[in-house]
């Protein structure tokens, strides 16, 4: 099994964990782990193709190399959005179970917004 499937087995045994006991700590930990860990994930995917010198093999593909960098970013990108939805129908299920306060709501919507920026200065860095 690769690590993607690791962490989102992983990923799913938390998310049961967190839907059924509705700890807030647990979840503020849920959501930054999942949207920054999914990122993570596809950026460590992008590590091991530069380590198999598969870069090599891409550059003599009939595609420019600005085409090759779109596809990295946009691979990013898609990952931060599974996080993001995977995390976000997480926290619903358990918000319409348990409900919540409006404080609680504001302090997960700030928690997204961290997540998702901690993803983006990931990938910035990633491709300096």
């Amino acid at each position: 099994m690769d690590k993607r499937n690791n962490f989102f087995a992983f990923m799913r045994i938390i998310a049961i964990i967190i839907t059924i006991i509705p700890t807030q700590t647990l979840q503020m930990y849920f959501i930054m782990i999942g949207i920054v860990g999914f990122s993570i994930n596809a950026a460590t995917a992008i590590g091991n193709e530069f380590s198999s010198k598969w870069g090599k093999y891409k550059l003599t593909l009939p595609v420019r190399r600005t085409d090759i960098v779109k596809s990295l970013f946009l691979d990013q990108l898609l990952w931060i959005i599974v996080g993001v939805f995977f995390v976000g129908i997480t926290i619903a299920l358990s918000f319409m179970l348990h409900g919540f306060s409006l404080e609680q709501f504001a302090g997960i919507a700030s928690l997204f917004a961290l997540g998702i920026s901690i993803s983006f200065l990931w990938e910035h860095y990633l491709f300096l």
